[in-house]
């Protein structure tokens, strides 16, 4: 992915409202100007946006991963966990046999997705 590297902050400034920069000071983005700009604009909903792009810059920066690439592994990894969980309660339930090597395999395909 190609953006700004770095952790970034959120200042509120005076002349300009909510802001996100990166480490090196420079604006990433800016929500203040709809605040001059627009009576109506909430200026706690600006700065809970604000915080929302800070925020989903620095996981990005320190994952390696998009919001939405991570949103995507937790659910494969949640359905991974369902069906090792499913596997073992069938087991105990209905006294089926107990697959090892399904269970690592549907683990190892999970952590596999996960990482890649």
């Amino acid at each position: 992915m190609k953006h700004t590297k770095g952790e970034c902050i959120t200042k509120y400034r005076e002349a300009a409202g909510w802001e996100v920069y990166n480490e090196d000071g420079n604006t990433i983005c800016s929500m203040g100007w709809y605040q001059f700009h627009n009576s109506a604009m909430n200026p706690e909903i600006e700065e809970a946006n604000a915080k929302l792009i800070t925020e989903a810059f620095n996981v990005t920066n320190e994952t390696g991963y998009a919001p939405r690439q991570l949103a995507d592994q937790k659910a494969d990894l949640l359905a991974s966990l369902q069906n090792i969980a499913n596997m073992c309660k069938d087991h105990l339930i209905e006294d089926l046999e107990l697959n090892p090597i399904e269970i690592m395999e549907n683990a190892e395909s999970a952590i596999l997705k996960a990482t890649s």
